[in-house]
C-alpha cells in the first residue's frame, strides 16, 4: 500500500525532508509487522480467547469464538483486518508507551523498546498461529515486558492499583511474564511459577488455529466445531 510513498515525496513541489523520510520508514516498519501479524491469534487477544461458557463445562464461550473470526478473515482473504477502535487504541497506546518506556529507562531499568529500538518492530512467532509483539525488552535478553496505556480512565485507575496478579485477572494471560501497566505501577512474574498455565494456554491457542484450519479446509463451522468440543 505504501511502497510508492518516498516516490510520491519525490515528486513533491518541495524537497524532502528527513521527517518526511522518517515517515516513510516508520510506515514501512508498521506495515511488514502487520504483515507478519496476519492470519495469527496474538497475545492482545488471549483474555478473550480463553474465557469458557457460561454453562458448565462450557470451554470454549462466544467470546472466545468472536476471537476466531477476524483470523479466519486474514487467513482466508490474505488481507489485515482493521477497525477503528483498534487503530485508535493502537495510536493513543503507541504515544504513550514512548513516555513510559523513557520512565522506566530513567529509573535504572536497562531496557529496549520492541516499537523503537530495533531496525524492526519484534514480533516472536513461537509456533504456528501465534505472534506476539511485547513492549519492551530487558537489555540482557532474558526479560520482557507489557506496558498497559488504557484510553479508558476508569481502567487506567484498576490498573494503577494492581499489586498482584492471577489468572482470574483481566490481562493475566497476556502478560504471563515480567509485567510493567502505566504509571509506575510494576508488577513483576516469573514464568517459571506459571508452567501449567502456560502449557494450557499453548494448548488452547494450538486449539483455536485448528478450529480456523478446518473451517478454511471446508471440513465444518466454528460454531459446529466449537458445540463439538464443548460437548466433548
Amino acid at each position: 500500500m505504501f511502497e510508492d510513498v518516498e516516490k510520491e515525496l519525490e515528486e513533491k513541489a518541495f524537497p524532502i525532508t528527513d521527517e518526511d523520510k522518517l515517515i516513510v520508514i516508520d510506515i514501512g516498519r508498521q506495515e511488514r509487522w502487520l504483515a507478519k501479524r496476519s492470519g495469527r491469534i496474538t497475545a492482545s487477544t488471549l483474555p478473550d480467547l480463553m474465557k469458557q461458557g457460561r454453562g458448565k463445562g462450557v470451554l470454549w464461550g462466544e467470546t472466545a469464538k468472536k476471537v476466531l473470526y477476524p483470523v479466519k478473515y486474514e487467513r482466508r482473504t490474505g488481507l489485515t483486518r482493521e477497525s477503528k477502535d483498534y487503530i485508535k487504541n493502537f495510536i493513543f497506546g503507541h504515544e504513550n508507551e514512548i513516555k513510559a518506556i523513557e520512565w522506566l529507562k530513567k529509573n535504572g531499568h536497562e531496557i529496549k523498546s520492541c516499537s523503537d529500538d530495533f531496525d524492526e518492530i519484534v514480533f516472536f512467532t513461537p509456533f504456528d498461529g501465534f505472534g506476539d509483539s511485547p513492549d519492551f525488552l530487558t537489555n540482557d535478553g532474558v526479560g520482557v515486558g507489557e506496558i498497559k496505556c488504557t484510553v479508558d480512565q476508569g481502567k487506567f485507575e484498576e490498573l494503577r492499583d494492581l499489586k498482584t496478579i492471577h489468572d482470574g485477572s483481566e490481562y493475566y494471560w497476556q502478560f504471563l511474564y515480567d509485567t510493567f501497566s502505566d504509571d509506575a505501577a510494576i508488577i513483576t512474574m516469573d514464568r517459571i511459577d506459571h508452567e501449567a498455565n502456560i502449557a494450557k494456554l499453548t494448548d488452547r491457542i494450538k486449539t483455536a488455529s485448528w478450529f480456523i484450519d478446518e473451517c478454511l479446509a471446508g471440513n465444518s463451522t466454528i460454531a459446529e466445531i466449537n458445540e463439538y468440543l464443548n460437548e466433548n
